[in-house]
């Protein structure tokens, strides 16, 4: 996926924030790594189950639930090794790749799944090649590699569990006499709204255990009040603080929303000053709206430092004309405004 892909979604997503989508957080233990992390397995899942269908991949099908039948028997050993070489040349391209025994069952589970189909997306071998190409790179049984991988997941999960069915009938005068139906993957528009409240809804997880056993979400739970009756009902106290497994399901949330959740185990910052260590740019430079009581509003973005008004000109495209037939002739116009720029 390419750097412009991974942000155009997030940024389409959130708009103007402190905080910028940068793939280069790769380190990072945040709410908004937890949501890069999602948003780059999505976005890896969606593009090649769409580049199947769209026969764009010489190593993959549409359908992945309809078989070879109808296909010679030279034709479907073509494909196969076809396919190997494919999957081969993931794992060689990449030095972070190691022939381990995840990446065997990983090609094991590959090749019996293999099928040659019409028309869907193929969203299983989307999800395996993203399997492959990212969950790879993780190599530690650290908390942050546990998180960075259930996050993965989670970003694949918000585009297959979304899938669309889509029809198209056809008929004399646009009746519906025979329809033909696939599945489609989401508009990653979708994709980008469902990660975006699972963003908001993220789960710390407590690192006092790093490396050692799972991941313990830390959720809150009121104390235990002893019913008086005929008298007022005593103000709410502040309440505990406790730890659960990922994997409980008492006390916490259950395990089918655990398994869509993002996982972060720690705070995020407030993004206002430059923090190189953390890779953090800050928001000295950016751009902000002077009008906008929003997240993108100067207020917010120049966290009180203020900003400044600047004239830019800039070249874009005017008085555009079609001509027959068929291209699109444009002049280059020069545009002066002035944006406000924080302090």
């Amino acid at each position: 996926m390419h750097e412009d892909e991974f942000k155009r979604p997030s940024s389409s997503v959130f708009g103007a924030r402190r905080w910028e989508t940068d793939p280069a957080w790769e380190g990072s233990r945040y709410r908004e790594s937890a949501f890069a992390y999602a948003i780059a397995a999505a976005g890896v899942t969606h593009s090649v189950a769409r580049a199947c269908a769209q026969g764009r991949l010489i190593s993959c099908g549409c359908d992945p639930s309809v078989n070879r039948r109808g296909m010679s028997k030279s034709l479907r050993e073509s494909l196969e090794k076809e396919k190997l070489r494919f999957l081969d040349a993931i794992a060689e391209s990449n030095s972070v790749f190691e022939e381990g025994d995840s990446l065997r069952k990983l090609k094991a589970k590959q090749a019996s799944r293999w099928k040659w189909g019409g028309c869907s997306h193929n969203m299983a071998f989307g999800v395996e090649f993203s399997e492959l190409f990212l969950d790879s790179r993780e190599k530690g049984a650290d908390i942050q590699s546990q998180i960075n991988l259930h996050n993965n997941r989670a970003g694949r999960r918000a585009v297959s569990n979304n899938m669309q069915v889509r029809c198209k009938c056809h008929g004399m005068s646009g009746s519906c006499q025979l329809k033909t139906c696939w599945k489609s993957a989401p508009d990653f528009r979708v994709v980008g709204r469902v990660l975006k409240q699972q963003y908001r809804r993220a789960i710390l997880v407590d690192q006092s255990n790093l490396g050692n056993g799972p991941p313990m979400i830390v959720y809150r739970k009121p104390k235990k009040r002893k019913h008086v009756p005929n008298l007022r009902p005593p103000r709410r106290q502040p309440r505990e603080q406790q730890l659960s497994p990922v994997g409980n399901r008492l006390g916490g949330p259950t395990n089918r929303k655990l398994e869509n959740a993002l996982f972060y185990y720690q705070r995020s910052p407030n993004f206002c000053e430059r923090d190189q260590i953390s890779d953090i740019p800050g928001t000295i430079g950016r751009r902000c709206n002077r009008t906008s009581s929003g997240s993108e509003g100067c207020a917010s973005m120049c966290c009180g430092r203020g900003y400044n008004l600047i004239r830019e000109k800039r070249i874009d495209r005017c008085n555009c004309k079609f001509h027959w037939c068929c291209f699109v002739e444009c002049d280059d116009c020069e545009i002066e405004e002035w944006i406000s720029v924080c302090n």
